[in-house]
C-alpha cells in the first residue's frame, strides 16, 4: 500500500537480496545519514 509517509531504512527487509536494505516501494531519498545505524537494533518493537 502506497501512501504519504515517511520510511527509515537501516536494515535488511523480507524483499532484500543478501544483505542490502530494500524498501518495499519508490521512495525519495532525501539524505544520506553517516548515524550509527546500529544504535537502531536496542529499540523495541510494538
Amino acid at each position: 500500500m502506497q501512501g504519504d509517509a515517511i520510511a527509515i531504512g537501516y536494515a535488511p527487509t523480507l524483499i532484500s537480496k543478501g544483505n542490502e536494505m530494500r524498501l518495499a516501494s519508490d521512495c525519495n531519498i532525501w539524505n544520506i545519514n553517516e548515524f550509527n545505524l546500529e544504535k537502531l537494533k536496542n529499540l523495541e518493537k510494538n
